[in-house]
């Protein structure tokens, strides 16, 4: 997902990319869409998070990460998300969780 691709939907609120092979997603993908409140990602490729693709999204309260290959998780992949409520991270490999990994995640249930 390249940072252009959600370039012209800034109105939307929740967006579905479920089953769609995604690898790799670049620093400041859904920056344009400050109205997203969720996001499904679930059942794709991704092997790390990054806070970065997140940029700006004060709204966000679900990350759905289902069923991805990811197997690390650290303090920045979670920055600036205070609204996140509920976080989903079943159903993949990680291993490694570092301290203070979810410190950023003041609403979370």
């Amino acid at each position: 997902i390249s940072q252009k691709s959600f370039a012209n939907l800034t109105q939307i609120t929740k967006i579905d990319l479920q089953y769609q092979k995604i690898s790799h997603i670049e620093d400041n993908a859904f920056s344009n869409m400050p109205n997203l409140i969720e996001i499904n990602l679930t059942s794709n490729n991704l092997k790390l998070v990054k806070g970065s693709w997140f940029k700006n999204l004060k709204n966000l309260a679900e990350l759905k990460l289902t069923f991805n290959v990811i197997s690390h998780l650290t303090r920045d992949n979670f920055q600036n998300m205070t609204s996140l409520i509920t976080l989903y991270l079943n159903e993949n490999i990680i291993s490694i969780v570092e301290n203070e990994a979810f410190i950023n995640l003041i609403n979370l249930n």
